[in-house]
């Protein structure tokens, strides 16, 4: 049984390993920058990630860790994180999660910022 950093280590590796795979077949198949492959595919795994918690929350199984959650949303998943906590009403209501989640977008708009200006 997995428990704590073990579970995130787990959770984290096949997200990015999943995340670099798709990334590497957009590349391939779709004429973007690497950037916009990149947070395609990222967007995508975070969707993915938040629905299976989602879906875990309700049959009570193993939950996907927050930090995951968080990590995946700083890798610039945010906008399916945001979309996803609307549509599946998922982390809404857990003021904690979502105080950090409002850290996480701040901190990656003043590097957007840093990085066009």
């Amino acid at each position: 049984m997995l428990r704590g950093h073990t579970l995130y280590t787990a959770f984290f590796s096949g997200a990015l390993i999943l995340t670099v795979v798709l990334s590497a077949f957009l590349f391939y198949f779709v004429p973007l920058p690497w950037w916009g492959d990149w947070l395609i595919a990222i967007n995508l795994v975070t969707a993915f990630y938040y629905t299976l918690d989602k879906l875990r929350a309700i049959k009570q199984g193993y939950r996907v860790p927050e930090k995951m959650l968080l990590s995946l949303g700083f890798l610039g998943g945010t906008p399916a994180a945001f979309l996803s906590m609307l549509l599946l009403r998922h982390k809404t209501r857990k003021t904690s999660y979502q105080w950090q989640f409002a850290v996480v977008t701040v901190i990656q708009l003043i590097l957007v910022y840093i990085w066009l200006f």
